[in-house]
């Protein structure tokens, strides 16, 4: 769907009965450093793309989907933050520091 569209196609969606809470997500220059992301749902969408001054190329994602967004994102932070890399004298019980023995 296109930016300059999406107010025809919202309501072409609805007018076929998607429900005007559906969540919506725009996605300027996807995987870009510039990338914006704008999420709403079908009834505000295009207000949300026009305020947010998103621009083509956009992708549009229509769906359940949109919801999990949060989820993964939070997963990835979880992920890719640095671990620590010495561990606090209350957990020092949990972990032996037995040497390791070479094989071969």
């Amino acid at each position: 769907m296109g930016v300059r569209k999406s107010g025809k196609n919202t309501q072409q969606l609805r007018k076929n009965g998607v429900p005007a809470k559906t969540p919506v997500a725009v996605i300027e220059k996807a995987t870009y450093a510039e990338e914006k992301i704008v999420t709403g749902n079908l009834e505000n969408i295009v207000s949300l793309t026009l305020e947010h001054n998103i621009n083509p190329p956009a992708l549009f994602v229509i769906g359940e989907v949109v919801t999990i967004r949060e989820q993964i994102e939070n997963m990835t932070k979880r992920l890719t933050e640095p671990q620590p890399t010495e561990f606090s004298d209350d957990l020092a019980p949990l972990y032996s520091h037995r040497p390791i023995s070479m094989v071969g």
